[in-house]
């Protein structure tokens, strides 16, 4: 879905990078020591060598059933935020559930139960990769909000809390890969950055870029609010703006849009 490979430490005892991402449907046999890791969270050495994995407890059900595993990307939270997990990736799948895994140790297999740190049950598809910020993971599944959860040690079942979630009103219809910006923690300055496209590549509408309020949930800006001045290109399915140095980019099918405060004051129709 548009995701790239994540990459990092493990532990604060292995001074190695590591490579993950995670599998879609194909042939899975790492169970029987076999080299097949489809819908898998895999961990590479920089040699590109198996340096460990996760699969769910049910895959010899899964593997036929086009749920797949890696159907959004991975997400690194930032190293030692919490203190009882201090390396862990968080990815959701088709299957609609998160999956929170421990970097260094990430669980392999055992049939019975997953082995992960904690699973998040959902009942629809994730086609995003979760973007983090100061205490919150987003993501949305496809057709659906825009979704916060808090993340914390003090959580239980934990890191990611199942209670108190939030919902922007804004559905996706392809799902969404949020970006998170703020003027570092300084209160009331978080945004979650978020394309709204079609499903197709060629032809179609233009692309809704939408600013919301990481901690409200509520909507502060899109792109259709001041008629056509601010229209991106035709939109792109599973493109994800890029957030930096005051500006946010926006790719679509013929051109790459950059948003940001204007130095003039204007009039929206």
């Amino acid at each position: 879905a548009g995701a790239g490979l994540a990459a990092g430490l493990a532990s604060a005892t292995d001074p190695n990078t590591y490579i993950y991402f995670g599998t879609g449907d194909g042939t899975w046999d790492a169970n029987t020591l076999g080299n097949d890791y489809a819908d898998s969270f895999l961990k590479l050495s920089a040699n590109l060598q198996v340096a460990g994995y996760f699969t769910r407890y049910n895959e010899p059900t899964y593997k036929t059933a086009n749920i797949d595993f890696g159907s959004g990307g991975m997400m690194l939270v930032p190293d030692s935020t919490f203190a009882n997990y201090p390396y862990i990736s968080i990815n959701a799948g088709k299957d609609g559930n998160i999956y929170v895994i421990d970097r260094g140790t990430p669980g392999g297999y055992n049939g019975v139960i997953d082995t992960n740190i904690e699973t998040v049950p959902g009942k629809f598809a994730y086609f995003g990769t979760p973007a983090y910020w100061n205490g919150y993971i987003y993501d949305s599944i496809v057709g659906g909000s825009l979704r916060s959860w808090s993340v914390s040690d003090a959580c239980s079942p934990g890191p990611v809390c199942t209670t108190n979630v939030k919902s922007s009103n804004i559905k996706f219809v392809n799902g969404t890969t949020p970006a998170a910006s703020s003027n570092g923690t300084l209160a009331g300055t978080g945004i979650v950055w978020a394309i709204a496209s079609p499903n197709q590549v060629n032809g179609g509408v233009p692309a809704i870029l939408y600013a919301i309020d990481a901690v409200k949930m509520t909507e502060l800006y899109d792109t259709t609010q001041c008629g056509t001045q601010d229209r991106p290109g035709l939109g792109v399915k599973f493109t994800v703006p890029s957030a930096v140095n005051g500006k946010v980019y926006v790719g679509t099918q013929g051109e790459l849009d950059v948003f940001g405060e204007l130095s003039v004051a204007r009039t929206c129709p």
